[in-house]
């Protein structure tokens, strides 16, 4: 039971890594608001991120046929850091939503207006990213617990 809801959580993590690209890819069609071109190395840096994010979400899949220690000792290594992104932009998200808003010096300022698209858009990910956060602790919790199980001398 405990090894078939791991599954079911790794696969939600992919579904919502996959539901945030399709939510970027609909953003590189608003021109709306503030756009800010970053240097390539920034590129590089959230693409390795997203890269040890998927592969967290991948590598349970593995530890569950084998219940190899290396793969334990790899998931607990990579699970802090690929949480730290989502941990973050869920700490955003809620400082954001439980500000009030139309507050501060730049509140009526146009060059910071953005679309209601994007403001969806942003919306839907921050919600993503939330659940996201939640699927990867669950999963670092869960595969505590399976060796915990698989393993009582640990």
């Amino acid at each position: 039971m405990l090894v078939s809801n791991y599954k079911r959580l790794c696969y939600a993590g992919i579904a919502l890594l996959l539901i945030f690209f399709i939510c970027e890819a609909a953003l590189t069609t608003d021109d709306t608001g503030l756009n800010i071109h970053f240097d390539t190395g920034i590129y590089v840096i959230v693409a390795l991120i997203f890269t040890l994010i998927f592969l967290y979400l991948l590598l349970p899949f593995f530890y569950i046929r084998s219940f190899n220690r290396k793969l334990f000792i790899s998931i607990l290594i990579l699970g802090p850091l690929a949480m730290f992104l989502p941990a973050l932009n869920s700490w955003d998200a809620i400082s954001i939503w439980l500000k009030p808003k139309g507050t501060g010096m730049w509140a009526n300022l146009d060059l910071f207006k953005t679309s209601v698209f994007k403001d969806t858009i942003y919306t839907i990910e921050h919600v993503i990213f939330i659940c996201l956060f939640l699927c990867q602790l669950v999963i670092f919790i869960v595969t505590i617990k399976l060796q915990k199980q698989n393993r009582p001398d640990l």
